[in-house]
């Protein structure tokens, strides 16, 4: 019974997946999977435009690789293609449901493998946007494949795997500098092999050493790729400076502000109850284990120990990734994933467990639970709403111009939609207003006080970057600026934008032409630069 419950569970899950395949490549072809692809397609763009492969980003605090995969998509598929993109996406996450298939095949053989690839494919269905290609999707990829080379290594430690881990790790922060919290897990791992003597201390020192060198290997490679490209600074403030700006403009005090973080985080994870409940079953395992009806071979225990030890790596990385949403300024819902990952390979090692052990009561339970997961996902992609939340992102708000296509523009704000739905190259890297000088508070930018080291230090690289724009407005001038309100200027301001570079051009070079009325985040105006 078990075995066909675990298969049930996978088919409904997989019908569940290629519906909202068939919605997103059918009648949502025209929508993007996630806002923040736009984000990135448009960053991609313009590196491309100006011969900047890999581009080092364009002023927000993002990790250079995702610019990197976007620039792919349109070296294949040029211009702003959603099906494209979609398409790598999607093979992303079949990547990530068979690396956690594999993963949970050595924790706990063939039908926790089963039961992994299912609680994966639970998760994606329950939202397509998860699947947009972001940097939580492509860093979880990484994320598993350092997983499964620790897992390898536990099992005969050898610098070549350490280093292999280390690789796939590195890459991952490389995606999003926030996997740093998943080695948790592998330092959890080392520390409990120390402690007991199982490892000789010149063989793990060399282990280490090899791991932490391999994990610099990207972040190192991009550091000499932007160098020559005298693009370090930006490169740098990307990955750390703007990153510690992203902050809400009111802050709360800290007990008050973790206890919000907390029931929002708690609010994120019942969106996959049975994935999360199930994992349980996996830790419960790793803390107390069953004990053993009969004293089992040596060999055999020494198995069994091995095991826990690798299903203790994956239990710390997932609680490095949910303390990450406790620590970070800002939450989303799609921040989860990574954790969401590991916690499929816990759950899948815990039914295993309950199939092989427990009676038959509680494997019918945990059988239901498994089948109820997915025949949930499955009901609500056929039978109620595809995709359950609006997804339009005021698109349709959007100005349209005629014959852009291939033009450069600017948006003093953050709507890349602009650039995509025309076909809009942006006319410089320096693409958010939090990174230049004058810009005004907003929901996720705080600006910090000019007396503080920090503070000093974003406000010089704030006048770097308006050097910058004025240099990639005289080598690709803009046809058109639009300027959102919200973004450009402070609620008491009278002048089109606070930003004073961009107020002075849009003096000198352009006339305002179309009163843009958005829901709020998008009220402007459209301006035309000769």
């Amino acid at each position: 019974m078990g075995s066909l419950g675990v298969l049930l569970a996978l088919l409904l899950a997989s019908v569940s997946l290629v519906r909202l395949g068939m919605v997103e490549f059918g009648a949502r072809a025209e929508r993007p999977l996630a806002q923040d692809e736009l984000y990135f397609m448009v960053c991609a763009a313009r590196g491309l435009a100006i011969g900047e492969i890999p581009v080092s980003g364009c002023h927000d605090n993002k990790a250079p690789l995702i610019f990197l995969a976007q620039q792919f998509v349109q070296l294949v598929q040029p211009g702003y293609n959603y099906s494209a993109v979609k398409t790598l996406a999607y093979g992303m996450v079949v990547v990530l449901m068979l690396m956690a298939a594999g993963l949970s095949r050595r924790l706990g053989g063939g039908w926790a493998a089963a039961a992994a690839a299912a609680f994966v494919l639970q998760i994606f269905g329950f939202d397509s946007r998860l699947a947009g290609l972001k940097t939580e999707l492509l860093g979880s990829v990484f994320m598993l494949a350092g997983t499964w080379c620790v897992l390898r290594w536990l099992q005969l430690p050898t610098l070549a795997r350490a280093s292999a881990a280390g690789l796939m790790y590195g890459l991952a922060i490389v995606s999003k500098q926030t996997f740093v919290f998943a080695l948790l897990g592998p330092l959890v791992v080392l520390l409990w092999l120390m402690l007991t003597r199982q490892l000789a201390v010149r063989q793990t020192t060399a282990h280490v050493l090899g791991f932490i060198a391999a994990a610099l290997v990207p972040t190192t490679a991009f550091i000499l790729i932007f160098d020559h490209q005298g693009r370090l600074p930006d490169f740098l403030g990307a990955m750390f400076l703007y990153s510690s700006a992203y902050a809400p403009a009111e802050a709360k005090p800290v007990i008050a502000a973790l206890m919000d973080k907390g029931r929002h985080l708690l609010s994120f994870l019942v969106e996959a109850p049975w994935v999360v409940l199930l994992s349980g079953l996996g830790v419960w395992k790793v803390f107390w284990p069953t004990p053993e009806v009969t004293t089992p071979p040596a060999h055999v225990a020494k198995a069994a120990s091995r095991v826990r030890l690798q299903a203790a790596l994956v239990t710390f990385s997932a609680l490095g990734m949910l303390l990450l949403l406790l620590v970070a300024p800002v939450q989303f819902y799609y921040h989860l994933l990574p954790a969401w990952m590991l916690m499929a390979v816990l759950a899948a090692w815990g039914v295993a467990d309950v199939f092989s052990r427990s009676g038959v009561a509680v494997r019918f339970v945990v059988l239901v639970m498994l089948i109820l997961g997915s025949a949930q996902q499955t009901w609500q992609t056929w039978a109620v709403e595809v995709p359950r939340p609006p997804r339009d992102w005021n698109l349709p708000l959007v100005p349209k111009l005629a014959n852009a296509k291939g033009q450069f523009a600017y948006v003093v704000g953050v709507w890349p939609a602009f650039y995509v739905v025309n076909g809009l190259i942006p006319a410089s890297n320096v693409l958010y207003p939090n990174a230049l000088p004058g810009a005004p508070a907003s929901w996720n930018y705080t600006p910090p006080g000019p007396d503080t080291w920090y503070g000093a230090r974003l406000l010089a690289l704030q006048s770097d970057n308006a050097r910058q724009l004025i240099e990639d407005f005289k080598r690709t001038p803009p046809r058109f600026i639009l300027v959102i309100e919200a973004d450009a200027r402070a609620k008491t301001s009278i002048r089109s934008t606070d930003i004073e570079v961009l107020a002075a051009y849009l003096s000198a070079r352009c006339h305002p032409q179309t009163q843009v009325s958005g829901t709020g985040r998008e009220a402007g105006m459209l301006h035309v630069c000769n």
